[in-house]
């Protein structure tokens, strides 16, 4: 499946079959990467990506959800949030040059 299929879906369908496992995470969160490789180039958007670490953690859902442990609507589905945001040993840029080699020792609330 191509990954526009899959990165169209709403939330909540995507929640569903994640839910009944017609669909990973893995194959979810793979989409999600293959789109951004394929249009970050146009709409930079993103300054870091995690897609080792994403893919680690999609698999570990597809073993909760596969063991019967599905924990709500919002699990399994990738998320990305702005630079802004301290990120626990992730180099967090607020797009400036000032902090280009800030790494947090923590997580903020919104994380």
């Amino acid at each position: 499946m191509h990954w526009r299929e899959l990165t169209y879906l709403s939330i909540a369908d995507a929640s569903e079959r994640l839910r009944r496992r017609e669909l990973s995470a893995v194959e979810l969160t793979r989409a999600c990467l293959e789109a951004i490789a394929d249009r970050d180039t146009v709409i930079n958007a993103f300054i870091t990506v995690l897609a080792e670490q994403a893919l680690e953690e999609a698999e570990a859902v597809d073993g909760e959800i596969g063991g019967g442990n599905h924990r709500g609507p919002l699990h399994g589905i990738p998320v990305a949030h702005k630079d802004l945001y301290y990120t626990r040993n992730v180099r967090t840029t607020a797009g400036s040059k000032v902090f280009a080699e800030l790494v947090p020792d923590h997580d903020a609330t919104v994380v």
